[in-house]
């Protein structure tokens, strides 16, 4: 059903993915009657203006991504508490340490996955992608 299908987009903190040359919807949100699955696409330490935010620094890079996917999130009434699961795309190997320290202490129930893997674009040093699951309220919807 159309109707159970939105995108996740927060204008305040990131543009369109189309604004940068790239064709993917960062969040999609499928809602049935008692639930709601958000699905997290690559998102990095970006600024509404489509620019890298934090060059050269992975923290705080990782902060800003955790902070864009918490925003997409909220804009599909979920929050980082709902996530089940994060795959976290790590450019730089040496940078494991500090980024698994980070994601340990932030996220201490939630399995993290990290991965060396080119993101998308040379300046970013870190992606994170994963699904999250809330509550919903639509009994018009299927129930799965």
């Amino acid at each position: 059903v159309p109707a159970q299908i939105s995108y996740l987009n927060d204008f305040d903190r990131l543009c369109l993915t189309k604004e940068y040359n790239v064709t993917f919807e960062r969040g999609t949100r499928i809602a049935y009657a008692d639930r709601s699955h958000h699905f997290i696409s690559g998102t990095a330490s970006i600024d509404p203006d489509g620019q890298v935010v934090h060059a050269g620094d992975v923290l705080r890079q990782l902060e800003r991504t955790v902070e864009n996917v918490e925003a997409l999130l909220r804009s599909g009434n979920a929050s980082l508490d709902d996530m089940m699961h994060i795959i976290v795309y790590l450019r730089d190997p040496t940078d494991f340490t500090r980024v698994d320290g980070y994601l340990s202490e932030r996220f201490p129930d939630i399995p993290v996955v990290i991965v060396q893997g080119a993101v998308c674009r040379p300046d970013w040093l870190v992606e994170i992608e994963g699904i999250a699951a809330a509550e919903n309220d639509e009994p018009s919807f299927p129930a799965f």
